[in-house]
């Protein structure tokens, strides 16, 4: 089944992404109506996600990127920020669940090295774990908008290993409650 066989024209898309920039309520009340047109679009969801995510409203979150995993569970996106969401919300168990398909996409895919990455930082093996992540932020296709999550993440792997990776910049901090303002790039060039 193709995903976006019953989707939304890019130009909703553009819309809701433009008022995430601007307002969180506009783009929830867009994303509504534009999921009762087009209840199967697996974007619509996942910005759905985001912006619930921005706002700490994680159940909802949890909720709108499982309902677009569950649409299509090869999204990547999609499974990768509801297994990030996962780990922030403490529950390790259901991010390595969500994040294992992931880890078994092509070798290079950096999707998959995030993915092998933070399985093997929930299983404390921080070597690998940082190895992974180094390596998919070198990988193809490129994921700017997950990069400064990675980031910290090394940045994290660094302290508590006692060092900080030395390819990441000690002064790199991430605005979680922005990473929405990135999505819409990224669904303008992917999925």
């Amino acid at each position: 089944m193709n995903p976006l066989a019953h989707s939304c024209d890019q130009t909703v898309i553009d819309r809701i992404s433009a008022l995430m920039q601007t307002s969180d309520s506009q783009a929830l009340a867009a994303i509504d109506e534009a999921i009762a047109q087009w209840p199967s679009d697996t974007r619509l969801h996942l910005l759905r996600g985001a912006i619930f995510g921005h706002l700490a409203r994680f159940d909802e979150a949890r909720h709108a990127l499982s309902r677009a995993v569950a649409l299509d569970p090869d999204f990547a996106m999609a499974r990768f920020m509801l297994g990030q969401l996962e780990i922030q919300s403490g529950h390790p168990t259901d991010a390595l669940v969500v994040l294992q398909p992931l880890a078994e996409h092509g070798q290079d895919d950096a999707i998959r090295l995030f993915a092998a990455g933070l399985i093997d930082l929930l299983q404390n093996r921080l070597s690998t774990a940082a190895k992974f992540l180094r390596a998919g932020l070198n990988a193809s296709p490129a994921y700017p908008a997950l990069e400064p999550y990675i980031h910290s993440v090394l940045n994290g792997i660094g302290d508590a290993a006692g060092k900080r990776d030395s390819n990441v910049s000690p002064d790199l901090e991430i605005d979680q409650q922005a990473n929405h303002l990135l999505l819409g790039d990224y669904l303008r060039s992917k999925h």
